[in-house]
């Protein structure tokens, strides 16, 4: 069973910012979001919210 499921997220400003990004989260799975500095680690949560 899917408890988060999220298709083709994009995010744009004046350029891309993120996505496209398709994922989903299965009952019982752990998610976590990694990546260097500027990467969109906060953006990307923002169009979903």
């Amino acid at each position: 069973m899917d408890i988060l499921r999220v298709e083709n997220l994009e995010k744009d400003y004046e350029a891309r910012a993120v996505g496209p990004v398709s994922f989903r989260l299965r009952a019982g799975e752990i998610g976590l979001i990694v990546g260097g500095s500027g990467s969109g680690k906060s953006t990307w949560p923002a169009p979903m919210g």
